[in-house]
């Protein structure tokens, strides 16, 4: 009987730790880490490095981390023992695609893919997606894609890369969990998110639509803020004051019921003391994972 009874115990601890649902924060952030003398106000960079490695998230997505210095310190964070970077520079390109993606967990495959759709300077540049491929600590498969899209007034380029993208994510995550961050350069209801939005969710309207008690600035979610941040240009004579979304994290529609929001928020949106950390802020979002 005694037997019977260790055994039942031990059947329901199994159960318990095999059907529990799992809880994962992911952030996105675009860094603004430029090359040589173009990298503005250095000392921010030690807070950047700071605030994500005491951010409690489980991965992170960096986008303009071309600095070479800027990346190995990120990639040797101590809360962040995995790292892969994505698209590294052709010929003719003039710097790496500035895409990184960190993790408390091993990352055990890495894919690349250079975006083919280009517009004027960002022909230049590798923009694209890196993916990586997580086992969490539950066992779940997750794969996490990092994207830059073109800047400029070039959405039906985003579109395409937008479709590159989603074709990625398709080819590598049709049976898999899959979330996309990164730095889409496009508002809320532009055409390039809204092509995002046939096969994706996105996370921080999500959590927005759950909680009509939030702020007017809260359901906004500004993450280019022209009209607050300096370093967007937007106090200069230049007067780039848009105030802007260009920053998500997407998970894919078809696991919805596996993968729900408890929380989406943006983050890094305050100065330190040496002043904004970046020309962008960025998000962050709590998610719970079920078996």
């Amino acid at each position: 009987m005694r037997i019977k009874l260790i055994l039942l115990l031990i059947i329901t601890l199994l159960s318990n730790h095999i059907f529990a649902s799992e809880k994962l924060r992911v952030i996105t952030f675009n860094i603004w880490g430029l090359k040589g003398f173009l990298l503005k106000n250095p000392k921010r960079i030690a807070y950047i490095e700071d605030v994500i490695n005491h951010s409690g998230a489980d991965i992170v997505g960096i986008q303009e981390s071309f600095n070479e210095h800027i990346t190995y310190r990120l990639r040797h964070l101590s809360n962040y023992p995995y790292s892969i970077q994505g698209p590294g520079r052709l010929i003719y390109q003039f710097q790496k695609s500035g895409l990184l993606i960190l993790s408390k967990y091993p990352i055990e495959k890495r894919y690349i893919h250079r975006f083919r759709a280009c517009a004027d300077l960002s022909c230049f540049e590798p923009k694209g997606t890196v993916m990586a491929a997580i086992t969490l600590p539950s066992g779940t498969k997750l794969n996490v894609f990092n994207s830059h899209f073109a800047s400029g007034s070039v959405d039906p380029t985003r579109v395409k890369q937008a479709q590159e993208l989603l074709n990625m994510i398709e080819k590598y995550s049709s049976d898999t969990l899959a979330i996309s961050v990164g730095d889409y350069n496009s508002h809320t209801n532009s055409t390039p998110i809204q092509k995002m939005q046939t096969q994706m969710v996105d996370s921080y309207m999500t959590y927005v639509e759950q909680h009509p008690e939030l702020s007017k600035t809260e359901k906004e979610g500004l993450t280019w803020d022209g009209r607050n941040n300096p370093n967007t240009g937007g106090n200069s004579r230049s007067g780039r004051k848009q105030n802007l979304r260009f920053d998500y994290i997407f998970t894919k529609n078809s696991y919805a019921d596996q993968i729900q929001v408890e929380r989406s928020k943006v983050v890094f949106n305050t100065p330190s003391p040496v002043g904004f950390l970046s020309d962008h802020y960025g998000v962050q979002t709590d998610f719970i994972i079920n078996p």
